[in-house]
């Protein structure tokens, strides 16, 4: 295993301004490095910061926030200094993430299957057949029964561990 991390955040700021006061800060100067093959936890109490770090590390700090300094280098790819175009080519293909509340993130009325389908057709840039038979392949590597008949089915028809 490579002792270069896969994600190094250092010194990282996130500020936001406020009318006639003072930016609020919400990250001060964090650092922390993922290394290949390793899980991380993030933990802390409810308004921490634990989320803006994870946004910030995908290059989603809402607006008007602002990286105001340190680095984000995702596979030796400082993020914070990608286009918003740029880092829609990353997103997705080079690194994602998986929000608390699945159902906030997943469409009611449309099959599961359906974004999984997008996602690989607009990242890998393969065609729909192909990209079904990934969208099953990803169903299959996390545990989901039945994955060819199950991707059509809709968020509300998984149960929450597998949303």
């Amino acid at each position: 295993m490579s002792d270069a991390p896969i994600l190094s955040i250092k010194n990282l700021m996130v500020e936001f301004p406020r009318a006639a006061k003072a930016p609020l800060v919400v990250i001060d100067h964090v650092s922390l490095d993922i290394q290949p093959g390793r899980v991380m936890g993030l933990v802390g109490e409810s308004g921490s910061g634990k989320t803006m770090m994870a946004l910030s590390a995908m290059g989603l700090i809402p607006s008007p926030g602002r990286a105001l300094a340190g680095s984000v280098v995702l596979n030796g790819v400082d993020l914070l200094k990608k286009t918003e175009a740029e880092l829609r080519k990353i997103r997705g293909r080079d690194v994602g993430i998986v929000f608390q509340d699945p159902l906030s993130s997943l469409n009611p009325v449309r099959p599961v299957g359906s974004l999984l389908i997008q996602s690989a057709m607009q990242h890998a840039k393969c065609s729909r057949t192909e990209a079904t038979e990934r969208a099953i392949e990803m169903l299959n590597a996390v545990g989901i029964v039945n994955a060819r008949e199950r991707i059509r089915s809709y968020p509300h028809e998984f149960s929450g561990g597998q949303r």
